[in-house]
């Protein structure tokens, strides 16, 4: 059995059209197009595996996919999430979905509330709001450059009205509770 990295043209054919010379050429150019091609291929397993690339790889990923909302300096985790989501987000660009997938990946629960499902009397059409449940502390400068992220993401048609961020904490409550009796005496000393 021929395997096709090593197989070619002239594999295939009769033996008397396999002996020309003008098929014995072609048959080999073919095959070092082919090895070209295969060589190329194997290259290309970098977008389809981005769990096993390198922290350093997913750097220049981000570069060259030009994702704006990755950081250098978040967890190796939060970097292959981020990218394999960041094609599927730029699809999806002006679209709701796009904007709360994007909330979420960076923040954590995040809900899009449209002007039509305001609860108060303020609907101005096109509008919405971002509402967001950190899973840590964001700053004034995260929560402003979290705005300008949006702007790239939404319709253009679109405006954000407000960010709702709230912000979660874990930590231990201790309480306590006792009863007790007392009992009161009166001592009387003597002057002794």
């Amino acid at each position: 059995m021929i395997e096709y990295q090593s197989g070619e043209l002239k594999n295939l054919l009769p033996a008397v059209f396999a002996e020309d010379a003008e098929v014995i050429a072609l048959s080999f150019a073919l095959k070092r197009t082919m090895a070209d091609v295969l060589q190329a291929a194997a290259r290309t397993g970098i977008y389809a595996d981005l769990d096993g690339v390198s922290e350093k790889v997913m750097d220049y990923l981000a570069k060259e996919w030009k994702v704006t909302y990755y950081r250098t300096e978040f967890s190796v985790q939060r970097k292959r999430e981020i990218l394999k989501n960041a094609l599927k987000i730029k699809m999806f660009a002006g679209t709701k979905s796009a904007v709360q997938q994007l909330a979420s990946l960076l923040f954590g629960k995040a809900e899009i509330e449209e002007w039509f499902d305001f609860r108060e009397a303020r609907q101005k059409p096109g509008h919405f709001d971002v509402k967001v449940t950190a899973e840590e502390t964001l700053t004034a400068e995260q929560h402003e450059g979290f705005g300008r992220l949006i702007e790239d993401i939404k319709n253009a048609s679109s405006h954000i009205r407000t960010i709702k961020t709230q912000e979660t904490a874990q930590g231990s409550v201790y309480t306590g509770a006792a009863l007790g009796e007392a009992l009161e005496q009166e001592l009387e000393v003597n002057g002794g």
